[in-house]
């Protein structure tokens, strides 16, 4: 094995091996509150925040150093104003961060399946007619639900 491949692998492994260490699978490493918390702008947008990321996904450790803010959440189309239309996923993913998964309108919203190599952080409940994502359900703007698995 080249020299220069030694110190990949043996990071690989002692990944691997502290994953197993905290229990295996996927999931945010429990410590603080806001350790991957999807939470809404201050002032409040159609843009969420989503805070500092330590964790693993596949056996491998995850680390988003810094608050991310995710691209605008488009309002539903369909339906009656205040309706509750689309369910979209904030997933942190191994090859691309974090991003957001558009969920399908529909009167009964399901929200969309996480890409392979991701974690699910939180599911956006969005409505016609909503200006803003708030971190609770006003009944009018998309809101935040927690979905962060822990190890």
């Amino acid at each position: 094995m080249p020299a220069t491949l030694i110190p990949r692998v043996r990071i690989e492994e002692v990944e691997y091996f502290l994953s197993l260490a905290w229990g295996g699978g996927g999931g945010v490493i429990r410590g603080n509150g806001v350790a991957g918390a999807v939470v809404a702008q201050v002032p409040v947008s159609m843009k969420v925040d989503v805070g500092t990321l330590r964790g693993f996904i596949a056996n491998r450790m995850v680390r988003n150093a810094t608050t991310t803010a995710t691209g605008d959440i488009t309002a539903p189309t369909g339906g009656s104003a205040g309706d509750l239309r689309r369910i979209d996923l904030i997933q942190y993913s191994l090859t691309g961060g974090v991003n957001i998964k558009e969920g399908t309108e529909d009167p009964a919203p399901v929200p969309p399946s996480a890409d392979a190599n991701s974690l699910v952080l939180a599911h956006i409940y969005c409505r016609k007619g909503m200006v803003s994502v708030k971190d609770t359900d006003d009944s009018a703007n998309g809101y935040i639900s927690d979905q962060r698995t822990y190890i």
